[in-house]
């Protein structure tokens, strides 16, 4: 009675003692015979919380919204490329591969310092 206050009301002890048994039997699997044995009160607080847990309280399940798309969709086909800016280091870099000079070399190195 400590344990569980609603169990003072003799009919709500009652109701939830059936349910209690009819959890155990038909969805853990337990035999009558099995059920009839316990006696430790914290073996009945854990099928009462599971029974609870589970939705057979008389409750029922409770029905979730569809969640809303966290992602927005895009239309099909490729997005715009943005053009890149350039840097003096990399025209300084296009301006060697184009010369092959060393002093295009030297201004690259200059650009990178």
């Amino acid at each position: 009675m400590d344990a569980i206050p609603e169990w003072q009301d003799q009919k709500v002890m009652q109701a939830e003692k059936a349910q209690i048994r009819d959890y155990a039997v038909n969805t853990l699997g337990y035999s009558s015979e099995e059920v009839s044995q316990v006696y430790d009160a914290r073996a009945v607080q854990a099928l009462r919380h599971g029974m609870v847990a589970s939705g057979l309280k008389g409750k029922g399940k409770v029905k979730l919204k569809p969640a809303s798309p966290a992602i927005r969709s895009i239309s099909p086909g490729s997005a715009p490329e943005q053009p890149r800016k350039q840097t003096s280091a990399h025209k300084a870099k296009i301006r060697l591969a184009k010369s092959g000079k060393m002093s295009d070399a030297a201004e690259v190195f200059k650009q990178l310092l």
